[in-house]
């Protein structure tokens, strides 16, 4: 009974360690609904907002599709807390602009120590990152929604 007791307890701190040493992954989503909007004029509002607000040297264009109306970038963000990689994808449909971000991996390499890191963890900057540019977004749909260019769209 005790060699099994002692079995379990190793294996159990052996799956603990494993789980520990995995990446972390998670995923964020924002949908932008905007009245009477084509996917094409969505598309390309989406498209110069990214243009005026992504920093070129954090986001690279994996795959553009203006017959599927997508946009994927490869993002990097380095900061006090190391290095944050994920996915970014922008789907423009019939009234909605759907952001998606996924494969999120934290790297510590550029990792400061703890007395000189701010305050947070890797996720919850990454995600207060993505709420920002979300946020963001959504107003510049939002003018959109008003402007005369949707005046003319049925």
């Amino acid at each position: 009974m005790k060699k099994l007791l002692l079995f379990l307890t190793l294996f159990l701190f052996l799956f603990a360690y494993a789980e520990a040493a995995k990446p972390k992954r998670y995923g964020f989503t924002a949908s932008f609904r905007v009245p009477r909007a084509t996917k094409e004029i969505l598309l390309d509002s989406t498209l110069s907002w990214i243009r005026e607000n992504l920093p070129t040297n954090q986001f690279y264009l994996r795959d553009i599709n203006e017959t599927e109306s997508y946009v994927t970038y490869r993002a990097t963000n380095k900061g006090d807390f190391g290095k944050v990689s994920y996915d970014l994808t922008f789907y423009a449909k019939k009234n909605v602009v759907d952001m998606v971000v996924d494969n999120v991996v934290h790297s510590r390499s550029g990792r400061l120590p703890r007395e000189l890191r701010t305050k947070g963890t890797p996720k919850h900057k990454t995600k207060q990152y993505l709420t920002s540019l979300s946020r963001d977004l959504g107003h510049h749909l939002r003018r959109l929604k008003g402007s005369r260019e949707m005046a003319f769209v049925n």
